[in-house]
Formats: C-alpha cells, structure tokens, sequence
C-alpha cells in the first residue's frame, strides 16, 4: 500500500510539473491589437491627387509593460496581421486608395516594409495587408520609432472618409 501511495505522489507531482510547463509555455507568446483611425479628406477640385496619408505611428504604438511582466523579457516581436476598414461612410469601399506600402523606422535601423496591399477592390470595405516576416523587436523598442506609407495611383474619395487599421502583434518572451 504504501508503495502504490508513493507512485500515486509521484505521478501527481510529475502531472504537476507538466501541466506547469504546459501552462508556461502559453506565457512565451502573446498578442497585442493596435487600432488607429485616420480620415482622408473629400476631393477638391484643386486637389484630386492623394499624395500622402496622416501620421502613422499609432499603428505601432504597444506598450510591452501591458503586455508582459516583470519576469519576462521581450526577445522577438512580429506582425501577424494588418487589416483596414472603410468605417463612414456607410459603404465606402478603399479603391481610391491604389498601391499602399508601408514602411517602419528607428534611428540607427534601415527602414524596412513592413506591410502591402497592392489594390483595393472596388465594393469591398475591409481588406488585409500582406505583412513582412521580420523580427521587428529592434524597431519596436528602439529610439525615434515611425511609419510611413508610400501610396501610388490614389485619388481622393468623394466624400471625407474614416478608416480603421488594426495591427495584431505576436511578441515572444522568455519567463526570467
């Protein structure tokens, strides 16, 4: 009896640790959402081009210390997602948009594309960027971080128009 007890204590503390290992492997990643709005406004007679876009930085704006703790440490992070919604008005699709890349920035980094779509569907008020496969942690948690974007063939909407873009992060830690 007392050996059956001894190898119950011993498989139970076994189970343990690997539902505890199970458990931390969960905390290595974790996702973060950013979400950002911007408004194009309406052509102008004047003004039919659309040569830039509002400031960007929004896009990468996470603060890590929300997403992570201090027994953890910060050792990757990439770009899962970057998707962008027509918001207002009502059934405004993004055609006039053309060719958009964006870019990311740090002082003493190369600047990188960190996210593409190279049409907008006429019809259509959502739609999901191609996004790089780069470690973007340098940039992230660098100095002077920014984004740009490099928009080709765009126009302006008729109308003033919102738009949302959500950028979903996967950041890797490491439990100290």
């Amino acid at each position: 009896m007392q050996r059956l007890m001894s190898s119950l204590k011993l498989t139970l503390a076994l189970w343990a640790v690997g539902a505890l290992l199970v458990g931390c492997d969960s905390l290595d990643d974790v996702s973060a959402e950013v979400r950002t709005q911007i408004q194009i406004g309406a052509a102008a007679p004047n003004i039919p081009e659309l040569s830039e876009l509002p400031p960007l930085d929004d896009l990468i704006a996470i603060d890590l210390s929300k997403h992570t703790s201090a027994s953890e440490q910060v050792e990757e992070i990439y770009l899962e997602s970057l998707t962008m919604q027509a918001l207002r008005p009502t059934g405004q699709d993004m055609e006039f948009l053309g060719r958009m890349t964006l870019f990311i920035h740090a002082d003493g980094m190369p600047s990188i594309e960190f996210a593409r779509r190279d049409s907008f569907p006429v019809g259509v008020s959502k739609v999901s960027f191609d996004t790089t496969t780069a470690n973007l942690k340098p940039y992230m948690t660098g100095s002077r971080v920014s984004v740009s974007a490099t928009i080709v063939g765009a126009k302006r909407p008729s109308e003033t128009t919102r738009l949302e873009m959500v950028t979903t992060f996967q950041i890797d830690t490491t439990i100290l």
